[in-house]
C-alpha cells in the first residue's frame, strides 16, 4: 500500500507498531476518489469505518429533493462514520463526497476489526475516546453517547480496561469526580461494576447489583 509509510504521522496510528499497521492495512481497503465522487450516500449501510489519508471529504446533509448542505469537511488524519463501530446495522443519515481530486481514504469493514489482535483493536478504539468525550459534553448527545459507549464496551475484548479508559475520558467534560460503569449480566436480573474511578478503595469493583433492588440502576436499564 502506497500510504503505509505515512500512517504513523496521524495521531490515531502513533501508538501502532509497523507489524500492527501492516495488519490494519491487510484488513482494510484503500479507495481513491475523484472530486465530487461519493464515498457513501444517506440510506447506505453504516458498516464501514473510514480514515482520510489524503485530500478532503465533505459530509453532506440533504435539504430537499436535490439540494445538499455541507455539515463538515474531513481532512487527512481524521475519520468518518465512527458510529459503524457502535451500531454496524444502522444506516447513514448523511452522505460523503470528495472535495479534492485524488482524495484517498482507508476503509475498515467493521466485521474485520475482530481479526485484529486485541491490543491493536484496543489502541484503535482508545484513540476514538476524545471524540466520544466531545459528543458527551453536549447535553443533546449524552443519551446517544452512553448507548454508543455500552455497545463499544460490550462488543470488544479487554472490557474492563476499555471501560476504565472511557471513564477517564468522560469525567472531565461533565466535571465529575467519581463514576462507575455497570454492565448488565446475561441473566438479565443483575449487573456487575466493570470500572470505577474516584472511590476510596476498589471494593466496589466487580460488585454485583440486583436490578430490581437498585432504583437508579433499574431506571437506567
Amino acid at each position: 500500500m502506497e500510504h503505509l509509510s505515512s500512517l504513523k504521522q496521524f495521531a490515531i496510528f502513533k501508538k501502532f507498531t509497523k507489524d500492527e499497521l501492516e495488519k490494519l492495512v491487510e484488513i482494510s481497503k484503500e479507495k481513491t476518489l475523484a472530486q465530487g465522487e461519493k464515498l457513501f450516500s444517506a440510506g447506505d449501510a453504516r458498516n464501514v469505518f473510514f480514515i482520510v489519508l489524503k485530500g478532503k471529504v465533505a459530509i453532506l446533509k440533504k435539504l430537499g429533493v436535490s439540494e445538499e448542505e455541507t455539515v463538515t469537511l474531513v481532512t487527512a488524519g481524521e475519520y468518518i462514520a465512527e458510529q459503524a463501530l457502535y451500531d454496524p446495522k444502522s444506516k447513514h443519515s448523511h452522505s460523503a463526497e470528495a472535495r479534492e481530486n485524488q482524495s484517498v481514504v482507508l476503509a475498515f469493514p467493521v466485521k474485520n476489526i475482530k481479526k485484529l489482535h486485541p491490543n491493536s483493536a484496543f489502541k484503535l478504539l482508545q484513540n476514538l475516546l476524545p471524540l466520544i468525550s466531545e459528543n458527551f459534553a453536549h447535553a443533546s448527545n449524552i443519551i446517544l453517547t452512553l448507548e454508543h459507549i455500552g455497545s463499544l464496551i460490550g462488543r470488544y475484548a479487554r472490557i474492563e480496561e476499555m471501560a476504565t479508559e472511557i471513564l477517564k475520558t468522560l469525567l472531565e467534560p461533565i466535571f465529575a469526580s467519581r463514576a462507575i460503569i455497570v454492565l448488565k449480566e446475561a441473566d438479565g436480573r443483575t449487573g456487575k461494576v466493570r470500572a470505577a474511578i474516584g472511590f476510596a478503595n476498589n471494593s466496589i469493583l466487580h460488585k454485583t447489583i440486583f436490578i430490581d433492588d437498585d432504583f437508579i440502576f433499574n431506571q437506567v436499564i
